[in-house]
């Protein structure tokens, strides 16, 4: 994803530098930053942390995006629910699964409101 994400960014007209990591290696050392972004990882952070770190990087007035995807039930998706369905097969006994889907599980939209990217 950083090879693609490099090659598309060299034609354009900001200067985006990619670094390998995770959420642990966030701090000062990476700079400040308008935006973060995340894409279909937040889950596996520590969220709460993950933001507090965020906010001492961020700009006041910047942001953190977070991105998903859905597949809407429409023809072109008729591969997702056989997907699914292996999934849920290989997923079996999946500790983190399980607790991600469990109703104790905060959704991202009750972290962020309470963290300091709650607008």
């Amino acid at each position: 994803m950083l090879e693609i994400g490099r090659k598309n960014a060299s034609s354009g007209r900001f200067k985006i530098k990619f670094v390998q990591g995770n959420s642990y290696d966030l701090g000062p050392q990476l700079g400040r930053f308008q935006a973060a972004t995340i894409g279909r990882a937040f889950h596996w952070m520590d969220r709460t942390a993950t933001l507090n770190l965020l906010d001492t990087m961020i700009e006041s007035g910047g942001a953190v995006v977070l991105f998903s995807d859905s597949h809407p039930e429409v023809p072109d998706n008729s591969w997702h629910s056989s997907f699914n369905k292996v999934i849920e097969h290989y997923s079996t006994g999946d500790v983190e699964r399980e607790k991600r889907r469990s109703p104790a599980w905060q959704k991202h939209e009750a972290i962020l409101l309470a963290s300091p990217f709650h607008e």
